[in-house]
Protein backbone atom coordinates (compact mmCIF):
# COMPACT_ATOMS: atom_id res chain seq x y z
CA UNK A 1 0.00 0.00 0.00
CA UNK A 2 2.87 2.38 0.72
CA UNK A 3 4.14 1.95 -2.83
CA UNK A 4 0.73 2.82 -4.29
CA UNK A 5 0.42 5.93 -2.15
CA UNK A 6 3.90 7.13 -3.10
CA UNK A 7 3.09 6.63 -6.79
CA UNK A 8 -0.08 8.69 -6.41
CA UNK A 9 1.82 11.41 -4.59
CA UNK A 10 4.50 11.50 -7.30
CA UNK A 11 1.82 11.82 -9.97
CA UNK A 12 0.27 14.67 -8.00
CA UNK A 13 3.59 16.45 -7.66
CA UNK A 14 4.10 16.27 -11.42
CA UNK A 15 0.58 17.40 -12.13
CA UNK A 16 0.12 19.68 -9.12
CA UNK A 17 1.71 22.71 -10.78
CA UNK A 18 -1.51 23.32 -12.69
CA UNK A 19 -4.18 25.27 -10.83
CA UNK A 20 -7.18 23.60 -12.45
CA UNK A 21 -7.89 21.46 -9.37
CA UNK A 22 -8.29 24.39 -7.00
CA UNK A 23 -10.37 26.30 -9.53
CA UNK A 24 -12.72 23.36 -10.15
CA UNK A 25 -13.10 22.35 -6.51
CA UNK A 26 -13.42 25.85 -5.06
CA UNK A 27 -10.68 25.38 -2.46
CA UNK A 28 -12.92 23.80 0.17
CA UNK A 29 -10.96 20.54 0.40
CA UNK A 30 -7.38 20.02 1.48
CA UNK A 31 -4.75 20.35 -1.21
CA UNK A 32 -4.04 16.60 -1.16
CA UNK A 33 -7.67 15.74 -1.89
CA UNK A 34 -7.94 18.48 -4.50
CA UNK A 35 -4.87 17.15 -6.28
CA UNK A 36 -6.33 13.64 -6.26
CA UNK A 37 -9.56 14.99 -7.72
CA UNK A 38 -7.63 16.86 -10.37
CA UNK A 39 -5.71 13.72 -11.34
CA UNK A 40 -8.98 11.79 -11.71
CA UNK A 41 -10.49 14.51 -13.93
CA UNK A 42 -7.40 15.09 -16.07
CA UNK A 43 -7.79 13.47 -19.48
CA UNK A 44 -4.03 13.52 -20.07
CA UNK A 45 -3.23 11.25 -17.11
CA UNK A 46 -2.55 7.54 -17.53
CA UNK A 47 -5.45 5.30 -16.53
CA UNK A 48 -3.22 3.64 -13.94
CA UNK A 49 -2.50 6.96 -12.24
CA UNK A 50 -6.18 7.95 -12.40
CA UNK A 51 -7.13 4.62 -10.82
CA UNK A 52 -4.59 5.14 -8.03
CA UNK A 53 -6.04 8.58 -7.32
CA UNK A 54 -9.59 7.20 -7.47
CA UNK A 55 -8.72 4.41 -5.02
CA UNK A 56 -7.07 6.87 -2.65
CA UNK A 57 -10.14 9.14 -2.73
CA UNK A 58 -12.36 6.14 -1.94
CA UNK A 59 -10.06 5.11 0.91
CA UNK A 60 -10.15 8.64 2.33
CA UNK A 61 -13.93 8.77 1.94
CA UNK A 62 -14.31 5.50 3.82
CA UNK A 63 -12.10 6.85 6.59
CA UNK A 64 -14.23 9.98 6.89
CA UNK A 65 -17.44 7.92 6.95
CA UNK A 66 -16.01 5.68 9.67
CA UNK A 67 -14.94 8.71 11.71
CA UNK A 68 -18.38 10.30 11.43
CA UNK A 69 -20.16 7.07 12.33
CA UNK A 70 -17.96 6.54 15.39
CA UNK A 71 -18.37 10.09 16.64
CA UNK A 72 -22.06 10.45 15.82
CA UNK A 73 -22.92 8.11 18.66
CA UNK A 74 -20.71 10.10 21.04
CA UNK A 75 -22.32 13.35 19.90
CA UNK A 76 -25.82 11.95 20.43
CA UNK A 77 -24.92 10.77 23.93
CA UNK A 78 -23.46 14.18 24.76
CA UNK A 79 -26.53 15.96 23.38
CA UNK A 80 -28.89 13.79 25.45
CA UNK A 81 -26.77 14.41 28.54
CA UNK A 82 -26.88 18.17 27.94
CA UNK A 83 -30.64 18.10 27.35
CA UNK A 84 -31.10 16.13 30.56
CA UNK A 85 -29.03 18.66 32.54
CA UNK A 86 -30.95 21.59 31.07
CA UNK A 87 -34.28 19.93 31.81
CA UNK A 88 -33.18 19.25 35.38
CA UNK A 89 -32.07 22.88 35.81
CA UNK A 90 -35.40 24.07 34.42
CA UNK A 91 -37.33 21.82 36.80
CA UNK A 92 -35.21 22.98 39.76
CA UNK A 93 -35.85 26.61 38.77
CA UNK A 94 -39.62 26.01 38.68
CA UNK A 95 -39.51 24.32 42.09
CA UNK A 96 -37.66 27.29 43.59
CA UNK A 97 -40.09 29.71 41.95
CA UNK A 98 -43.06 27.79 43.39
CA UNK A 99 -41.43 27.76 46.84
CA UNK A 100 -40.78 31.51 46.64
CA UNK A 101 -44.37 32.19 45.57
CA UNK A 102 -45.67 30.04 48.45
CA UNK A 103 -43.47 31.90 50.98
CA UNK A 104 -44.62 35.27 49.63
CA UNK A 105 -48.30 34.28 49.80
CA UNK A 106 -48.04 33.21 53.45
Amino acid sequence: MIEIESTAINAQELFGKRETGRNRMGGKYGSYIEKLMTVVLDGDQDEFVKQLAWNELNRLGDGVKEFLANHLEDDLKEKKKTEKILLQEEQNGKKKENENNRVLSE
